[in-house]
């Protein structure tokens, strides 16, 4: 795998900046509408990736045990289960990757559309935890999206 570019996320911000000066409103009712549309599906996506991640990896700790079991009774035959849970657990770290590259892209998005930096919490916090954006109106729509998507 090659190693990110160094300023990718300053480049990136930049961009996506410039996309929004000038392609929305300067302000008004129009410029949050547009907004919101440039940011819920992101977060949406972001959210619905560490879900699928989250599954994949309980389907992999299930496959782990039972291949576990397996051992521990003494089975000879366990090659299908270990490489079950082998194909398993590599397919849970991908989703995994993929969800944390979508939850970076909704970050920056959040960055573009608040235009200030944020504070990431190092380990966990979740989607939700990292972006509390308010809007002028008051309204916390990250949260509000999350509570929709999660029921």
């Amino acid at each position: 795998m090659a190693m990110p570019v160094p300023d990718l996320r300053e480049r990136v911000d930049a961009a996506t900046a410039e996309h929004i000066a000038n392609q929305i409103p300067a302000g008004g009712a129009a410029r949050e509408a547009m907004l919101c549309e440039l940011f819920e599906p992101v977060v949406a996506g972001a959210i619905a990736s560490c879900r699928e991640a989250h599954d994949a990896w309980a389907g992999a700790a299930a496959a782990e045990e039972t291949l576990r079991r397996a051992r521990r009774a003494g089975y000879f035959r366990i090659d299908s289960l270990q490489q079950r849970a082998a194909a398993l657990t590599w397919r849970a770290a991908e989703l995994m990757m993929i969800a944390h590259m979508r939850a970076e892209e909704a970050e920056g998005v959040a960055r573009a559309v608040c235009q200030r930096r944020w504070k990431t919490k190092p380990h966990g916090g979740g989607i939700v935890g990292q972006f509390g954006i308010v809007f002028s109106d008051g309204r916390d729509r990250v949260s509000a999206l999350a509570r929709a998507l999660t029921g």
